[in-house]
């Protein structure tokens, strides 16, 4: 399972260079002054959950939402400490730079959730095969 968390941390780095190279060449009108907050932000939550499920499997502990939880509000939390300091430095593009923040978040928690319903589902057929 954790090749899962690095294919998530390079689909957030593959989506933070295309989204990089569209707003800086096709529309610099809208390219947010923080851009590199964002990929970066998402990157290191990617791998924090790639260390959680790791760390988990290796000390063969059942599937715990607690557990899990901790990503998903530490994404939470942090992207709207991310958009509040955007706002209060720099207010050039700050709509801009939340449009694709908000964007980023919904492409990543489609794929946390993703790999977050794949771990349980395993976690149930191998509670079901030891029965």
């Amino acid at each position: 399972m954790e090749k899962n968390g690095a294919i998530l941390g390079a689909i957030i780095a593959i989506l933070g260079i295309s989204m990089y190279g569209f707003l800086y060449w096709v529309l610099p009108a809208y390219y947010p002054a923080w851009y590199w907050l964002i990929p970066a932000f998402f990157f290191l939550n990617a791998c924090l959950l790639s260390f959680i499920i790791a760390r988990s499997e290796a000390r063969g502990e059942r599937f715990s939402v607690k557990k899990y939880m901790i990503p998903k509000m530490f994404k939470t939390f942090g992207s709207l400490m991310i958009v509040v300091l955007c706002f209060i430095f720099t207010r050039v593009n700050a709509i801009s730079f939340t449009l694709v923040l908000a964007l980023f978040y919904l492409l990543y928690t489609l794929q946390e959730t993703r790999i977050l319903l794949q771990l349980n589902k395993e976690d149930a057929k191998n509670a079901q095969k030891k029965k």
